[in-house]
């Protein structure tokens, strides 16, 4: 009780972490080193690679509809993903990617089966991004937001 740490199963290990009365101490003496965010485009795949493990780059890049490498490079200069292997079965073998220990001990667990579970999703219609080459002009709409904060057509 009268430690300012504490010692807790975390990543498949144990660790001496810091009791969370002694946060903003810690954080004070660190200054920003620690508090970087991620961009909104590596969350997104983060999140994929967390749920979809082991995944390719190109899986990624077909879930999200746009290139990741930018995302994948700053994920693992952060050490929250790995270079999990190849998979040996697809054309050129690409390298696979899943989350780290690092980022398991982050979110205090030990598999990625303890992630929270994404909410029913079968039933959803799948929407994919439309190319701006593909789109057809005639079906463009002009909108506006009327005084009351809702959007209608601009006409």
């Amino acid at each position: 009780e009268f430690y300012p740490f504490e010692v807790k199963e975390s990543g498949g290990g144990w660790q001496f972490l810091t009791k969370k009365e002694f946060h903003t101490t810690i954080a004070q003496l660190n200054g920003d080193k620690f508090m970087k965010r991620l961009s909104p485009a590596s969350m997104e795949t983060l999140a994929i690679i967390a749920y979809k493990q082991p995944v390719t780059k190109s899986e990624i890049e077909f879930i999200r509809g746009v290139s990741a490498d930018y995302s994948i490079q700053k994920l693992l200069e952060k050490e929250l993903i790995v270079i999990a292997g190849r998979n040996e079965e697809a054309v050129g073998k690409p390298l696979i990617y899943a989350t780290s220990k690092s980022f398991m001990d982050y979110l205090g667990i030990n598999t990625p089966d303890q992630l929270p579970k994404l909410k029913e999703v079968a039933s959803m219609e799948i929407v994919f991004p439309t190319d701006a080459a593909e789109a057809v002009p005639e079906m463009e709409q002009q909108l506006a937001v009327g005084n009351d904060g809702q959007l209608k057509n601009a006409e």
